[in-house]
């Protein structure tokens, strides 16, 4: 007898989840279809008010700082050392020889109450002032408030770059480049017979220089003074005094390659400005807001004088001009910000909040990533805060330099330093 068992039916399969929940696949989808569908619903409404309402409070946060900036200022008593006499010491010119084989031209100070010629002698027993020139200047005129208030105890040393001036041209330009400028003013001490420098100052591209030098050469730099400068990819914050602002900095850098293919618009444009600079907005910035202290040190116009000096060096002096403009992409090229945490010399970062080229919120990314460095911003400047609120800088420059003079800020203590 066969006995046949019943065979059990299959369970019936359930097409939907437990729960009544949606497969996954479909869950994402309706998710990514319901933020899509918000977010063009808010771009089609808002949009248009975006950009208005980004300015708006950007330039709200602007003011409100430069109104917090100005009252400090109101609030600060300059105590501006006394004028020396004369003013502006004397410089002699000489030479040295790079490593790669250039003649530079550098300039000492010599004692205002001396008349030698001897640069070892008119240094020793002087601390030395190493000045890092701006593009296109040559000597010291933009740090004569500084040379008219620092003592016979102190020795101005500055020099022309490589390629500018009476200073050797290399034959490729990649030898033109801030670590090349560094690696001259290290060239210099050494042949002025200094061991170090007691104060490296830098304005501009000087302060690219300074910051370059002190990376590559820590035991030749004391103190640092940095004035109106940046750690280096200037295009990236020019023309953007409170943020960053999309394709500005690609239009400037097409802006410099358009004067670098049709330089005649550089030189045509300092004879469209030199008129109106020199009869009308120098006279009357130096009349109404002018310093007593440059117009003493500099003359009455001292502005436009400075302007011609730095502007007929460029465009005057044959060679200068195409090198001058191949610079700009130099100084937009270069950048150390990733190396600032590793400057250990206390240094004062001075900035002009009105500065277009080179904003200050530059200055204050540089002091935050310095490891010893104080930044003070001043609300009436722009590119040139020396020569525009000279008392103002000078107060903050000489109570910077009383509360740095340690017993550890020695030469000892910078042969401790070693090269990065």
């Amino acid at each position: 007898r066969i006995l046949i068992s019943p065979v059990a039916a299959p369970p019936q399969t359930k097409t939907r989840l437990r729960g009544g929940r949606m497969p996954l696949f479909i869950s994402h989808a309706s998710n990514e279809l319901f933020w899509g569908s918000l977010f063009l619903f808010f771009t089609c409404t808002l949009g248009p008010l975006a950009i208005p309402l980004w300015l708006l409070c950007t330039t709200g946060a602007f003011v409100a700082l430069w109104i917090v900036l100005f009252a400090q200022r109101l609030g600060t008593r300059f105590d501006v050392p006394q004028l020396m006499s004369p003013p502006v010491p004397d410089f002699i010119q000489h030479s040295c020889t790079t490593n790669d084989g250039l003649r530079l031209s550098y300039y000492v100070s010599r004692p205002r109450t001396t008349h030698s010629k001897d640069a070892n002698e008119s240094i020793e027993g002087r601390r030395v002032v190493l000045l890092c020139a701006p593009l296109g200047q040559s000597g010291p005129m933009v740090y004569a408030p500084l040379l008219a208030t620092l003592g016979d105890d102190f020795v101005f040393i500055t020099w022309d770059y490589r390629g500018f001036f009476t200073s050797d041209c290399p034959r490729r330009k990649r030898r033109v480049g801030i670590s090349a400028h560094a690696d001259d003013g290290s060239a210099v001490l050494r042949a002025a017979g200094c061991k170090y420098a007691s104060i490296v100052v830098g304005h501009s591209l000087g302060v690219q220089v300074a910051l370059e030098l002190t990376l590559l050469w820590p035991e030749q730099v004391e103190r640092l003074v940095l004035l109106n400068g940046c750690h280096g990819h200037a295009f990236a914050t020019a023309f953007q005094p409170v943020v960053r602002i999309p394709l500005v900095g690609t239009a400037t850098l097409e802006y410099v390659r358009l004067l670098q293919r049709q330089p005649w618009l550089f030189t045509l444009g300092s004879r469209i400005i030199r008129p109106w600079l020199k009869y009308a907005l120098s006279p009357i910035f130096c009349a109404c807001f002018g310093s007593p202290l440059l117009r003493h040190v500099l003359g009455p116009n001292y502005l436009y004088n400075f302007w011609h000096s730095y502007v007929s060096n460029i465009t005057d002096t044959r060679g200068n001009l195409p090198l001058f403009l191949y610079s700009f992409l130099e100084i937009n090229a270069h950048s150390c910000f990733h190396l600032l945490d590793k400057i250990d010399q206390p240094a004062l970062i001075i900035s002009g909040m009105l500065d277009p080229l080179l904003p200050a919120l530059v200055s204050r990314e540089m002091a935050a990533r310095m490891r010893h460095a104080k930044h003070v911003c001043d609300p009436c400047s722009t590119h040139t805060t020396l020569l525009e609120s000279p008392e103002w800088a000078l107060h903050h420059i000489h109570e910077f330099l009383r509360s740095t003079q340690e017993p550890s800020l020695d030469l000892a203590h910078q042969q401790n330093r070693h090269s990065l």
